[in-house]
């Protein structure tokens, strides 16, 4: 049986997947351009299969075998404005939805169109036209004539600036952040296909069939210096049709320029002239005569054959052109998978997106993408989603029993009839209802879906990944917290936490001190109150209700948080990492979980001291890059091995009849084999414990995609991104962005929103400094977050959603800043600087008495271990505390000048957050 079942699918899975193109307008014209060219291209098909709903065409499949020459003969045309649009269009705007569905469809496409329409240019002509009189010549704009658009002497291209909207310029910025497929800019010259007569405007006779050879420039130049005094006059043929040549020479070269600015220096840029196929006589209204001679009567003569010839060379070239989707796509070894429809566009005889509720499986149909098996123990991403465990995986398409074939290459052939065998009982896994069973997963091998740890106390860390129990004390006794019932103490006891400012070596000297003793000295219940208070305390600042979406704030007072934020940033550009410090209050106990450090580059900080709560619920990494090199290493090898020994059921085992195969290797090699489904395969992937409460966010005319994750890909970790700002990045200057303000991370294929921290990124040292706002001017900076792990190379995208009342107030969504995956390592050191500042009253030589800097003398003698700093780089110490006011004695390493200023520099570590949700009891990551 198995051996028929993996005879029947190798006919299926020997023909490559189409190649996918996608379709993106940069013009303002969006899904009726879009459509046109996808209607374009597919005139020229052979064999086309289209998914359609609510007569919207989602997903077209082209056949073109007398195009090809040895390329690659089947297409699959996306369109920008109906494949991933839909999924968007109810939570955002036209045009943020654009942008959304767009990034979508480039991260899928081997290829992707941009379209320009050229018929903007004369439009934006004809929109300003003035009726001037019919008799003489009409005229455009105080007496000039229409006639005179000619741009034969313009050497400014301002005129073509509106060529690309500002959503295509919003699309292509994002684009390129994310990772670009192989570009093509596509010119559509949408042209009036002519009938053979005259068409005329305002008395003006222009014969469109005319074929007069072209003279030189001087009747032109009369004609335009007669415009040029006000005089209008008749044009002929032959001048009308040397403008349009030199008009479409001119937009050619524009977009040429702009083309190698955007995509790089071998670019393509083709055109097309698309007939429409209608005709406008001059009987009509006068601005719909001069809308039709822009874009008909000032140009040559196109027919069906001139269409024809040019549909067939974008053909060729789309078809036999070296291409390949983004590099982080198209080299990572993450196969995916792309529906050939929606929910409610079936493709031909075959649903491709299929949920049953009852049992909470989802079904996908489609081709099986990328550079590596799919192995159907490894869990499965779909956006919008989620993640789920792969059931198995079945060979899809049109036919009967073991002739299923993908619809595209079925289409057209006849169905032979096959007699079963007498001597061949086919079972379940070939049954013609079902489909072939290529793969099923086995549910001890499956990873788990559990994104976060829960470590158990009696059996050590279970959140460490790469760690050896020989390097690393897992069940060491450290710190006893917990008394013999497994639960905490509500008593203070000395050496159960540690005093402000205090190492663990200082702590522990704490248990030798009597109780008898009698003093004022803290002995760790100031840092044990601390500890105690809920909503991590060692986190960064407050909480801001500006940015909170849980916080309902009026307009006023949102402008009040607004203008105090603004102030602040303000504040710390003039004066970075500056405090002041009340007076009223005590600064050991206000600045008590902070340090001083000796050096910042040299000096040791603990990465796994006082850690908080959610740090022992993310997984943690001896080595984060040897685990991807292993990672990497063993996708590698199983690709060999599908190689070697074939994928699916149709694995025949290596033992023979008489001898036993005792080789544990051999068999490792066989059960992978035989849960791996080869890449181009047409399948249906079977997800299981999909809710319906989640199938529900799905719009149903989206098409759906789904990716196989690497192993760990699924663990919540802390991650680190290293990103920037561009120029074109929508950052508005009026609201900074603050650490731990509420963001949406684009990561690759997924999407979830978190709290980050940000940093500097320093090569030199394992601590980095906290940046309490999103650096600006195309800073380089470093983004700490919680997330799912991801291997690099993996383009990250920041945005910040609008709120409802933004939203009502038309405020699009804005991206922040953009960057790659660095990787995740918990034990990355961010530490927060504060800066106490005083001032030299009294200056001797190295000696001075500084003031200002604290208020009381018990300050001055918790802080006198600290060493100390001025603006002019020089380093001191503290010598002794003066009077009851905080007044105290410095001593530095050179004289110190009166005007000077003495700083205190503390630093705390602080630490990422997740966005908050609706059960604050459980931790919660959507991934979508």
């Amino acid at each position: 049986v198995a051996s028929s079942v993996g005879i029947s699918a190798s006919k299926a899975l020997s023909t490559p997947p189409p190649r996918v193109v996608g379709i993106i307008s940069l013009s303002e014209q969006e899904g009726e351009l879009e459509e046109c060219v996808r209607q374009f291209i597919v005139g020229g098909a052979d064999k086309v299969i289209a998914c359609e709903s609510d007569g919207t065409t989602r997903t077209v499949t082209a056949a073109y075998s007398a195009h090809t020459k040895g390329g690659q003969p089947h297409l699959t045309l996306l369109t920008n404005s109906t494949s991933f649009h839909p999924q968007y269009a109810s939570s955002y705007s036209e045009e943020d939805a654009s942008v959304n569905a767009a990034l979508d469809l480039c991260r899928v496409c081997d290829l992707v169109l941009f379209l320009v329409d050229s018929s903007s240019v004369t439009s934006s002509m004809a929109i300003n036209a003035s009726i001037g009189g019919r008799g003489g010549g009409s005229s455009i704009g105080g007496g000039m004539s229409i006639a005179a658009t000619s741009i034969k002497t313009s050497a400014n291209t301002a005129h073509l600036d509106h060529l690309i909207s500002e959503r295509g310029d919003r699309i292509l910025t994002a684009i390129k952040a994310q990772g670009m497929p192989t570009p093509v800019t596509l010119i559509v010259h949408k042209e009036i296909e002519g009938d053979g007569s005259p068409q005329t405007i305002g008395g003006g006779i222009i014969d469109l069939n005319a074929d007069d050879a072209m003279e030189d420039d001087d009747e032109e130049d009369e004609y335009e210096e007669a415009m040029s005094m006000g005089v209008t006059t008749h044009r002929s043929s032959k001048s009308i049709r040397r403008t349009h040549i030199r008009r479409r020479a001119e937009l050619k070269k524009y977009i040429s320029r702009f083309a190698s600015t955007e995509f790089g220096e071998n670019s393509k840029v083709f055109e097309i002239d698309i007939a429409t196929g209608t005709t406008t006589g001059g009987s009509g209204d006068l601005m719909d005569d001069i809308a039709s001679v822009s874009t008909s009567a000032t140009s040559t003569a196109t027919t069906k054959t001139q269409s024809e010839t040019s549909c067939a060379a974008l053909i060729r070239m789309l078809c036999t052109m070296s291409a390949s989707g983004t590099s982080w796509v198209a080299d990572s070894p993450r196969p995916f998978l792309i529906t050939d429809g929606s929910d409610s566009a079936p493709c031909k005889d075959i649903k491709t997106v299929q949920y049953d509720e009852m049992t909470q499986e989802l079904k996908l149909t489609g081709y099986i993408r990328g550079n590596s098996p799919w192995n159907v123990n490894h869990l499965a991403h779909v956006p919008h989603l989620g993640t789920f465990a792969v059931k198995h995986v079945k060979l899809a398409g049109s036919g009967s029993g073991g002739d299923q074939l993908p619809p595209i290459v079925a289409m057209g052939r006849k169905q032979r009839v096959k007699k079963n065998d007498d001597n061949v009982t086919m079972s379940s896994n070939s049954s013609s209802d079902s489909g072939i069973l290529l793969a099923e997963s086995n549910p001890e091998e499956r990873e788990s879906l559990e994104m976060f740890a829960s470590p158990d106390a009696l059996e050590g860390e279970q959140n460490l990944i790469g760690f050896d129990d020989d390097g690393f004390d897992l069940d060491g006794d450290g710190d006893d917290l917990n008394d013999a019932s497994g639960k905490k103490s509500d008593v203070f006891e000395p050496g159960t936490s540690r005093p402000a400012g205090w190492s663990d070596y200082q702590s522990a000297w704490l248990d030798a001190i009597g109780e008898d003793e009698e003093d004022a000295e803290d002995r760790g219940e100031l840092a044990y109150a601390l500890n105690k208070k809920n909503g991590d305390a060692t986190t960064v600042g407050g909480g801001d209700a500006f940015m909170d979406d849980d916080v309902d704030v009026n307009a006023e007072e949102k402008r009040t948080l607004l203008a105090q934020r603004k102030q602040d940033r303000e504040s710390d550009l003039q004066f970075p990492d500056e405090v002041d410090h009340e007076e009223e209050g005590a600064a050991r106990d206000r600045y008590a979980r902070y340090r001083s450090i000796k050096s910042f580059r040299k000096s040791y900080w603990d990465p796994k001291e006082n850690l908080p709560d959610s740090y022992g619920a993310v997984y943690h990494f001896a080595s984060f890059k040897a685990t991807q090199k292993d990672v990497m290493l063993d996708m590698k090898d199983m690709s060999d091995i599908v190689m070697k020994k074939g994928c699916g059921v149709g694995v025949s085992s290596s033992k023979d009849g008489d001898a036993v195969m005792d080789d544990s290797e051999d068999e490792e090699e066989e059960a992978l084999a035989r849960a791996c489904v080869p890449s181009g395969a047409y399948v249906t992937i079977t997800l299981s414990g999909v809710p319906s409460q989640s199938y529900a966010r799905l719009s149903p005319d989206t098409i759906l995609s789904a990716v196989s994750l690497l192993p760990h890909e699924n663990k919540a970790s802390v991650l680190h991104m290293g990103l920037s700002q561009s120029l074109k990045c929508e950052n508005d200057p009026e609201v900074p962005i603050k650490s731990k303000d509420v963001l949406t991370f684009r990561c690759g294929w997924r999407t979830w929103q978190s709290r980050p921290v940000f940093s500097q990124n320093n090569l030199n040292s394992d601590k980095h400094k906290f940046e309490r706002y999103m650096p600006t001017g195309g800073a380089f900076f470093a983004c700490t977050v919680f997330g799912p792990v991801t291997y690099a190379p993996c383009p990250v995208l920041v945005f910040r959603e609008a709120t409802e009342s933004e939203r009502l107030d038309s405020k699009r969504r804005e991206f922040l800043a953009h960057g790659s995956m660095l990787g995740a390592d918990a034990d990355r050191i961010v530490l927060k600087r504060i800066i106490l500042t005083g001032y030299p009253t009294r200056v001797h030589k190295r000696h001075a008495t500084v003031k200002y800097m604290f208020y009381n003398p018990d300050d001055v003698r918790w802080f006198m271990p600290a060493g100390l700093t001025t603006k002019h780089g020089l380093q001191g110490n503290i010598v002794q505390s003066v009077g009851d006011h905080g007044v105290m004695k410095c001593l530095f390493n050179a004289p110190i000048k009166q005007h000077d200023t003495v700083c205190l520099a503390l630093y705390k570590r602080v630490y990422p957050k997740l966005a908050p949700t609706g059960d604050e009891e459980a931790q919660h990551l959507v991934v979508l």
